[in-house]
């Protein structure tokens, strides 16, 4: 299985206690936009001091469970051609 790498651009203002449901979602349109080549992430300019240590810790969670054979299931499909 392919994995994302951790190393890229994300809003650091993400990271805050009220948005920690919008991780998964925003990483999910981050690598989708970037397509099949995929995309490399990190934290943008770095981590807020008022950032909890647990939200940085959910961000890579949700990175390193990434799996791009998921991810780009029925965009496959939708490209596939008739052979008959």
């Amino acid at each position: 299985m392919c994995r994302a790498l951790c190393t890229g651009r994300y809003a650091p203002w993400l990271h805050g206690k009220t948005l920690r449901r919008a991780v998964p979602f925003t990483v999910d349109k981050v690598v989708r936009s970037a397509g099949r080549r995929g995309h490399i992430l990190n934290l943008g300019h770095g981590v807020l001091v008022k950032t909890p240590e647990e939200a940085v810790a959910h961000f890579f969670d949700v990175v390193k469970g990434l799996r791009y054979d998921s991810l780009f299931k029925e965009s496959m499909l939708e490209n596939l051609e008739p052979v008959a």
